[in-house]
């Protein structure tokens, strides 16, 4: 590749979606009208280069038809031409057109082929290490954080044992550390369904009861998760619809009553808990305490920990409710204030789901009718791991480990 080529290719690498963000895109675009407009070189190897890099730079611009025709074109010369080594190569680009399209499933087993083709290939040398951080990348977009660590961890290790280029070094860290940030998030988030669901049954008798004695029976479960945000102050009416953004029911209806029976105030755009509604969620806060106490017990140094992650988590969220949750931490004991962490680690990551439906351009009935294998679902589930990701970059890969495993360490 030329040194005018390399400039017009030049990228820097998201640290959150590890995609490539064209420094001149509009360079790139002016070259591939031209580039589309040549004839196809008569030698085999000319026109293998020709279809990559028309390929390549569809790719970058998104163009991706473009992109899957020139390099699978590129693929099939390689096929037939060769060399081996140069198949390989030609095979890792195709894929990553088609990880571009959403086609995950046949994007992976391209790369997958990559890998143990490479592996008979010394000839392969660095570009061998190629393979395994685009493939590392594909894993990465598609969610599947464990194999994308393990590959992103290979292509760093043979990176370092290689002539060591510094630039790629450091993408190839970040990239790493990426990964291992979004399965420490897909693990906490599979441990807060576990975890949070557990006190709510255990203390379902309990509250129901508490509803009951106040007349509260049809709406009791719907001021649940607005406990804290109303006991703080005014909640505007735009954070309590946030909250209930999965609510099956009318969310306005339902304000509506609660304000119609004295439980809600609405002066302007902000909800305020009444007298008696403030007793009845004080009340409320003191059976989650003690729910959350006789399952778990005084969980002081976790309590530390996660208190920690959270208040530095200010500002990272996607969407609106994270952070006003944060900010009304309940006067509660220490098992309560524990689980009051565990809800607004859950705040994050529902921010984080809806702000990745709303990339996806889909809505929440319509994301829960798709097949599991539609890459809007797939690409939807990874970026909610990347959002909520956001909470643990700054955390040390052991301290990662050390809270997610003092998590799954609590009985449920």
């Amino acid at each position: 590749m030329t040194g005018l080529q390399t400039e017009l290719y030049a990228y820097t690498i998201d640290p959150e979606t590890l995609q490539e963000k064209l420094r001149r895109p509009e360079r790139l675009a002016a070259w591939l009208d031209q580039a589309l407009r040549t004839t196809e070189p008569g030698n085999p190897a000319e026109a293998r280069m020709h279809h990559t890099q028309i390929g390549v730079a569809a790719r970058l611009l998104r163009r991706l038809d473009v992109a899957e025709e020139h390099l699978r074109a590129a693929l099939r010369l390689a096929e037939r031409y060769g060399p081996t080594p140069s198949e390989v190569l030609a095979r890792a680009r195709f894929a990553q057109a088609l990880q571009g399209q959403g086609r995950f499933g046949e994007a992976l087993r391209e790369f997958e082929r990559c890998l143990e083709e490479g592996r008979l290939l010394p000839e392969l040398g660095n570009h061998y290490i190629f393979v395994f951080h685009q493939a590392g990348r594909a894993y990465y977009e598609s969610g599947k954080w464990d194999r994308a660590r393990e590959l992103l961890a290979t292509a760093l290790r043979l990176q370092l044992e290689s002539e060591p280029d510094e630039e790629a070094v450091e993408s190839a860290r970040v990239a790493l550390d990426a990964s291992d940030a979004c399965a420490t998030a897909a693990d906490v988030g599979r441990e807060l369904y576990r975890l949070v669901p557990e006190v709510h049954d255990h203390a379902a008798e309990r509250l129901n009861e508490l509803f009951d004695r106040n007349g509260l029976q049809a709406h009791g479960d719907f001021l649940l998760p607005l406990r804290t945000l109303l006991l703080a102050g005014p909640v505007h009416t735009d954070l309590a619809r946030a909250v209930h953004r999965e609510y099956d029911g009318d969310v306005d209806a339902a304000l509506a009553q609660l304000a119609a029976h004295d439980w809600l105030q609405l002066r302007g755009n902000h909800l305020v808990a009444s007298e008696r509604t403030r007793e009845v969620l004080t009340a409320l806060l003191d059976i989650i305490d003690d729910t959350a106490r006789g399952l778990w017990g005084q969980p002081v140094e976790l309590l530390e920990s996660l208190d920690e992650v959270v208040c530095r988590g200010t500002g990272t969220s996607s969407g609106r409710v994270y952070d006003p949750w944060v900010a009304a931490a309940p006067n509660s004991g220490i098992a309560g204030r524990f689980f009051d962490r565990l809800c607004a680690l859950q705040a994050h990551r529902a921010d984080a789901r809806a702000t990745a439906r709303l990339g996806e351009g889909v809505t929440i009935d319509q994301m829960r009718a798709l097949p599991l294998g539609d890459p809007v679902r797939i690409r939807a589930a990874a970026a909610t791991d990347r959002i909520a990701a956001r909470l643990f970059r700054p955390l040390d890969v052991e301290v990662r480990v050390r809270l997610t495993d003092a998590l799954h360490a609590l009985p449920a």
